[in-house]
């Protein structure tokens, strides 16, 4: 069974992968899950994953009508 760690934000508890991806997203305003995949060695699934939650979340905004965006 994986365990992932939490990390607290804002009063907001976030996977470590989530807080990642949000320290990339203020490096980079656009990043694909490839590259994403690279910077973090995270699985494509996963990170598709957590960018759904960020979304919901309202802590990222969706940009572009593409199924991949």
């Amino acid at each position: 069974m994986k365990v992932e760690q939490k990390k607290t934000i804002s009063n907001v508890e976030l996977p470590l992968l989530s807080v990642s991806i949000l320290a990339l997203l203020q490096q980079h305003e656009r990043l694909t899950i490839a590259q994403m995949a690279k910077m973090t060695a995270g699985n494509k699934n996963t990170l598709k994953l957590r960018l759904r939650e960020l979304v919901n979340a309202g802590h990222i905004q969706r940009r572009g009508k593409a199924r991949a965006t």
